[in-house]
């Protein structure tokens, strides 16, 4: 009975240790004609623009999650070409930075990015 126990209690030990905190959420980031103009990080973009957010956890983490970014939503001019990409910068145990990017003459009217935050 003592074994059955102690293999019961190690069973419940490390079903808590695998237990993941998992944090989901959405960015609204709207139409570019709202996002600030940006310096560049390479020369061969122009007119770049870049909307960035800060996002805090519902629930802080213990330590600085594991932060996945998707496009989920995009609306552009049709009669231009697609240049749009979600960033992440930075990611804390209470939150992070990511942000909405283009450049050009990209016509961004709508854009969102889900997020998925996963305890590391």
């Amino acid at each position: 009975m003592q074994a059955f126990i102690a293999g019961l209690l190690l069973l419940c030990v490390l079903s808590f240790a695998a237990a993941q905190c998992v944090q989901t959420g959405t960015i609204e980031c709207g139409n570019d004609d709202s996002w600030p103009s940006v310096p560049s990080d390479d020369p061969s973009k122009v007119n770049t623009r870049e909307l960035a957010k800060t996002i805090t956890f519902s629930s802080s983490y213990c330590r600085s999650p594991v932060v996945l970014l998707s496009i989920t939503q995009l609306d552009v001019e049709k009669n231009q070409n697609l240049r749009v990409i979600s960033r992440l910068y930075t990611a804390s145990p209470t939150g992070f930075k990511a942000s909405c990017y283009t450049w050009y003459n990209t016509k961004v009217y709508r854009m969102t990015i889900s997020w998925i935050a996963i305890e590391n």
